[in-house]
């Protein structure tokens, strides 16, 4: 009976295997039928089934090369730290898009990497994520497939099209027009598919080097863009990177509008901040003062400038104490409240610490230490 069992599972499975070999084939064929050229939309064509092949073969590849899939809960709160989605489990929907330039374009839509589509694709049922590529991108058709190339043989004769003042026809390029470019473009996907997913989700170090060299804006958005800060490694890597221009990370990746426009505070690069700041090392510290008045987050209520402000006090005031350059300016040494304190009447400054009482500190640890220093001011 057990062997009757492992047969009919053994059937199965094997004509699962053939059922989708044979659906990539289908796909395959459609895509070497378009041709690569962009210029004349040859992907316009392509959908979810595309994607379907696509990571079907990228699996493969993964677990190949060592990736070991993280369990449904792991998955799902790795993706909500690093990309702030959240995974609807009771969805139908296999997968969930990524925007790596608009982070809130959240809408599902099926289109292959482009200029204007520069998506990641979280694969729900495999876990893991990946571009969308057109298969002989990843894959090396001319060997798995080799039957297929018989499609590739008739010029691909993009339909007429307005020039000027009349009707041309072009010719589009296709796959095998750039064979060269190919192996080579294949062997960085592949790596690429391997790094990300091996470093995000198996937390493998080995694969760092290679991606802040071959992926270092990918890499560095990451903690800009999407607030991904759990990552000491990458943390400090981002920030040195950027140390030369402090005004980018306070002014645009510290706080922030989130998709629902409310106020967004990502407290590890402050925490950054406040561990590495020193009487050498205080560029990110200034930027926070020089970042701190009111005109500075016009687009934040007042409610939450205040907020703004009691964070950027609680990382920087004690720092003033602790640093003798930290704060100094024009032989002048000033904290941000102490600033306040030394400016406003004392009617709007006892209104300021009256909202900080009221939202009991914001539980920060040394906002009541930074009041302290600011009425020595």
């Amino acid at each position: 009976m057990k062997k009757r069992f492992f047969y009919l599972l053994f059937f199965c499975y094997s004509s699962l295997l053939i059922g989708q070999k044979n659906n990539i084939k289908e796909i395959l064929i459609k895509q070497l039928k378009a041709g690569n050229d962009q210029t004349y939309d040859c992907y316009k064509d392509y959908g979810e089934k595309d994607l379907d092949a696509l990571v079907f073969i990228e699996d493969t590849i993964l677990r190949n090369n060592g990736y070991k899939t993280l369990s449904l809960n792991n998955f799902n709160d790795k993706i909500k730290n690093i990309f702030g989605r959240i995974i609807d489990n009771n969805s139908q929907t296999k997968y969930l898009k990524v925007d790596q330039y608009f982070k809130c374009n959240k809408k599902l839509e099926f289109h292959p990497l482009s200029e204007y589509a520069q998506y990641l694709y979280i694969d729900k049922e495999h876990k893991f994520i990946t571009i969308f590529y057109a298969l002989p991108q990843i894959l090396d058709y001319t060997k798995v497939y080799p039957e297929v190339l018989e499609y590739e043989k008739e010029k691909i004769i993009i339909k007429e099209y307005i020039e000027g003042t009349g009707w041309e026809k072009a010719e589009a390029t296709q796959w095998k027009d750039h064979y060269d470019y190919l192996l080579r473009e294949r062997r960085f996907h592949q790596q690429l598919l391997i790094s990300r997913n091996k470093y995000l989700f198996n937390d493998d170090e080995s694969q760092f080097d290679w991606l802040i060299t071959n992926e270092g804006e990918f890499m560095e958005r990451l903690v800009t863009d999407f607030g991904y800060t759990e990552d000491k490694k990458l943390l400090n890597w981002v920030m040195e990177k950027n140390y030369e221009r402090p005004w980018e990370i306070v002014e645009n990746s510290i706080f922030v509008k989130n998709c629902n426009g409310n106020l967004e505070i990502r407290e590890g690069i402050l925490n950054y901040i406040w561990e590495n700041t020193n009487n050498e090392e205080r560029k990110y510290a200034m930027q926070l003062l020089y970042l701190s008045d009111r005109d500075d987050w016009k687009d934040f209520s007042d409610s939450e400038y205040t907020k703004i402000l009691a964070y950027m006090a609680n990382t920087f005031d004690p720092l003033t104490e602790k640093y003798e350059q930290v704060g100094l300016q024009s032989s002048a040494k000033w904290s941000i409240l102490g600033g306040l304190h030394f400016s406003l009447p004392e009617k709007e400054w006892n209104k300021l610490i009256k909202e900080f009482k009221k939202n009991n500190y914001y539980n920060l640890p040394h906002l009541q230490e930074a009041i302290k220093i600011a009425e020595t001011y």
